[in-house]
């Protein structure tokens, strides 16, 4: 490699870490309207006590919703600390974003040096629009992967190093902990459990010192899993939303053998983009990678494989879904293992074939796409634009807030540090439609106009029923459409 080769080697993955970076902070300051998830989310944090996210929680209390207790409390302290508001919320999830970031490239740099693979995969990472997305949401994903990718750089450096007995307790507290603020991270854990067996049979590690860390990890985790988890596991919602996202291990049918096959190309579709040269790309220098980690380094084979094969393994016993949000913090064991791959083609020194792997490589990155965020704003439910229109019109008239918007509606009137403070609006249940009661409320208190606030509406086909039922009770004099939210003043016929 020449010099002027090595010095471009050498700065272009951190060029690449800075743009990526600046892409999720970028996003952070855009400052979106927090989704019914997150609405739900809040409100649980905000509304319950600290010992509270230590202990099953009923669904009156959790609004459906759940992170980890370690993640509540962190999330509870931003809000102490800096105000109900999303920048709090969204914090812990900006930093891990940037920081798994950081923790990627080393272990790129660390495994294979100098090498336009680096940078490469740091590109697919930094403009995964997933990343991106809970990088700047108020979720456990970006913390999730985060804690991930930490543990697995803590395992390669322990790797050339001895278990001493102030670091097996270090390993088992820090191991310990951290179940408590991310469900994920067993499959990690297991994983470096797995490569420290590895390691004693080596002769590298003592058996005592492994036994130690593993039992205090199994009854961390046992505890908070037979305490917790497992009683929200069993609610009947959760089953029936997660059931799709379950893999089946022996697939019995051409339904169930599909099923399988679209949760697969999700771990791919998370690492790459979504066309089938992407997905295709990525998959052969997944299983190429695979192939050079097993004839080279079965510790790191274990470390980085046995992950996916947990979770994959667990979810086949219905305890734990792959929706793609969920396995996130599995993208990065997945372009780690295509960066063997990849590097092993670009070793072969041919330059036909690294011109071939160049083009890919740059539609790969193009395709990904979420640079676009740098020059468009990413907005899912725009509850705050709608609601400040709300404001700026006819601020005395009633606010009927549809079922699923109700979670925004009162995080932004109720819990925020700027509250709209709306006195008049009534929140209303399950598919229930602006007829009957409120209307004869409403023609009682001589108010002859109400707004419908709608978010998070699915499908389309439903907020169509909920402006024809309300074109049924009067003329539309105003309406206001944004992303996924709407407001229409409708005005009542005597």
């Amino acid at each position: 490699m020449t010099k002027s080769a090595k010095i471009i080697a050498y700065y272009l993955p951190l060029s690449v870490l800075i743009l990526g970076a600046a892409l999720r902070i970028n996003v952070y300051f855009q400052n979106r309207s927090l989704i019914i998830d997150e609405a739900n989310l809040a409100r649980y944090v905000i509304e319950n006590k600290w010992t509270n996210f230590y202990q099953y929680q009923d669904k009156k209390l959790n609004y459906h919703q759940y992170a980890p207790p370690i993640f509540s409390s962190l999330s509870k302290i931003n809000l102490r600390l800096l105000g109900n508001n999303e920048y709090a919320l969204k914090l812990p999830s900006i930093i891990a974003g940037i920081l798994s970031l950081v923790a990627l490239g080393y272990l790129l740099h660390y495994f294979l040096g100098p090498t336009v693979v680096v940078s490469y995969i740091l590109l697919l990472f930094s403009f995964s629009e997933l990343s991106v997305r809970y990088s700047s949401e108020f979720k456990q994903y970006a913390t999730d992967t985060l804690l991930a990718v930490g543990f697995v750089v803590a395992a390669v450096r322990l790797r050339k190093k001895f278990l001493t007995l102030p670091k097996t307790v270090l390993w088992a507290v820090a191991g310990a902990f951290s179940i408590w603020a991310s469900m994920s991270i067993i499959f990690i854990l297991a994983a470096i459990g797995l490569g420290f067996l590895w390691q004693y049979k080596q002769g590298k590690l003592k058996f005592a010192y492994i036994s130690a860390i593993g039992t205090t990890w199994i009854l961390s985790f046992a505890y908070y899993f037979f305490s917790i988890l497992l009683k929200d596991a069993g609610e009947a919602h959760l089953i029936s939303y997660h059931a799709p996202f379950f893999f089946d291990v022996w697939p019995t049918d051409f339904t169930a053998f599909n099923k399988d096959y679209q949760l697969l190309l999700s771990l791919f579709r998370c690492s790459t983009d979504q066309t089938l040269l992407g997905i295709s790309w990525a998959f052969l220098m997944f299983c190429l990678g695979l192939h050079q980690l097993f004839k080279k380094d079965r510790y790191l084979f274990i470390v980085l494989f046995a992950p996916i094969l947990f979770c994959f393994i667990a979810s086949g016993l219905h305890f734990y879904t792959l929706i793609e949000r969920l396995i996130l913090f599995l993208s990065p064991f997945v372009l780690l293992i295509m960066a063997f791959g990849l590097h092993f083609l670009w070793q072969q020194k041919n330059r036909l074939l690294q011109l071939a792997l160049v083009a890919v490589m740059l539609v790969t990155v193009v395709n990904k796409g979420g640079y676009r965020y740098f020059w468009t704003k990413m907005e899912f439910e725009d509850s705050k634009t709608v609601l400040a229109y709300i404001h700026d019109q006819k601020r005395d008239a009633t606010i009927f807030v549809q079922h699923d918007a109700v979670p925004a509606f009162v995080f932004y009137n109720e819990l925020h540090d700027n509250a709209w403070q709306f006195e008049h609006y009534y929140l209303a249940k399950w598919e229930e439609y602006p007829t009957g009661n409120f209307i004869r409320n409403l023609e009682k208190a001589n108010n002859p106009s109400f707004w419908l606030f709608l978010s998070h509406t699915f499908p389309a086909a439903s907020i169509d029923q909920f402006v024809q039922n309300a074109r049924t009770i009067g003329p539309i004099k105003k309406e206001y459409k944004s992303v996924q939210a709407s407001a229409y003043l409708v005005h009542i016929d005597g």
